[in-house]
């Protein structure tokens, strides 16, 4: 499945006369930005709206430290043996930390009926060599105490000088421990303005208490499976660095096929990450860009990072206007494999949209959320009368034909 977004704020749809110009043309090209627009308004609002409006601190103290901190906690209870889902698990945290700016900050815990740390805070740079060895002392064994994980992970991020924090909590079943430390645990986050963004991994995945943490401490919830646990694990990373998705798939490649997919970089576009992953071959990625020049990924035009089964490309101050991103195989598979690709943008406006499940039966409801912010000191503040445009396309051919 195919997921492209577009935004409009204040409903202006006549204003947009191309697609490139309809996606964020109100926020990249108006006199007044999105945020000064909320702050006006909140003179003539009621309290309660201009409480939610201006509530967060835009100017920031010159001491702080810029990049982000993220706490990293996986669950390694004796469940995560089940179909591999640890080794996925394991898979999605090393592309996140291979993909996360030098000068950033990680840890990596684990949990089952007690947490520990694998990796204490560090600067990226100074883990990437040495990821996998870390994540290779993460064995499966015992119960869920999800509380004692998220311990680890606040301590952790308690030793960080940086002032943006995250925790990042992975689980694939209910709370073992029969009480509410997590909710405790939760509840200091919540104090210290330390969001804990968290993922559903599997069918048993505890969502209830997954999605109260997520919310409390004003982060998202994801579940996934292992088929797109690496791809949710870089959507979470982009929801934390505020970059918008341009477009999400998920899609099957044919062993001698080649996918081509649309995105719209916008006028305001700074950045634009393309990530795509795939299970045990090797993928070739292309993309052409508005003028019809064909870029090869691979040949280091810009920061490359490529992975077991995994590539990471970015693009500065990318032409605006619609781009193709093309994939086909560089070594073959023997049967058609499942591809995931993510094209996110850094602009001054935060729009993402997401699933609640990764999969689901025939007939049964689709749920789909939005978010849209504009970013502000690294800080989202919510955009008033935004109006979100979702276009959801089916499955490839390929899908339809192993179906059939």
């Amino acid at each position: 499945m195919q997921v492209c977004t577009s935004i409009l704020v204040g409903g202006d749809k006549s204003a947009c006369n191309s697609d490139a110009e309809l996606f964020y043309k109100a926020v990249s090209n108006k006199e007044q930005s999105a945020f000064d627009q909320a702050r006006r308004s909140c003179s003539t609002s009621s309290p309660a709206q201009s409480k939610l409006l201006v509530q967060p601190e835009l100017e920031k103290n010159q001491d702080q430290l810029n990049g982000i901190s993220v706490a990293l906690v996986l669950d390694r209870s004796g469940s995560m043996k089940d179909e591999k889902k640890l080794s996925k698990a394991i898979q999605a945290a090393k592309a996140f930390a291979m993909t996360m700016d030098d000068a950033d900050q990680i840890s990596i815990s684990s949990f089952s009926d007690k947490g520990s740390t694998q990796q204490g805070t560090s600067s990226v740079i100074n883990v990437k060599d040495k990821i996998e060895s870390v994540l290779s002392l993460i064995k499966p064994s015992g119960g869920t105490n999800i509380g004692a994980g998220l311990e680890e992970g606040f301590r952790q991020l308690s030793i960080s000088k940086i002032t943006q924090k995250t925790s990042l909590l992975l689980s694939d079943g209910a709370d073992t421990t029969k009480s509410n430390h997590w909710f405790k645990v939760a509840e200091n986050y919540k104090k210290k303005g330390w969001p804990i963004c968290t993922v559903g991994f599997g069918k048993y995945a505890h969502e209830e208490t997954l999605k109260t943490i997520a919310t409390m401490t004003g982060c998202t919830y994801s579940a996934a499976d292992t088929f797109d646990v690496v791809a949710k694990y870089q959507q979470l990373s982009a929801y934390v660095k505020g970059d918008s998705s341009l477009i999400t798939v998920s899609d099957m490649l044919a062993i001698k096929g080649v996918n081509i997919y649309d995105f719209i970089v916008t006028h305001g576009g700074k950045l634009i990450n393309i990530f795509t992953s795939w299970f045990g071959s090797e993928l070739k990625t292309i993309l052409i860009d508005p003028s019809g020049n064909r870029i090869d990924v691979s040949q280091g035009q810009g920061r490359y990072v490529l992975g077991k089964d995994f590539q990471y490309f970015e693009i500065k101050d990318p032409q605006p206007g619609k781009w193709k991103i093309e994939a086909s195989w560089a070594v073959a598979p023997k049967i058609p494999e499942q591809v995931n690709i993510l094209v996110t943008e850094k602009s001054d406006v935060f729009v993402r949209i997401h699933g609640l499940k990764p999969n689901y039966f025939l007939g049964q409801t689709v749920n789909i959320n939005t978010d849209a912010f504009e970013v502000v000191n690294n800080r989202k503040i919510p955009l008033q009368n935004a109006s979100v445009k979702i276009e959801i396309k089916k499955p490839g051919e390929e899908v339809v034909r192993l179906i059939q």
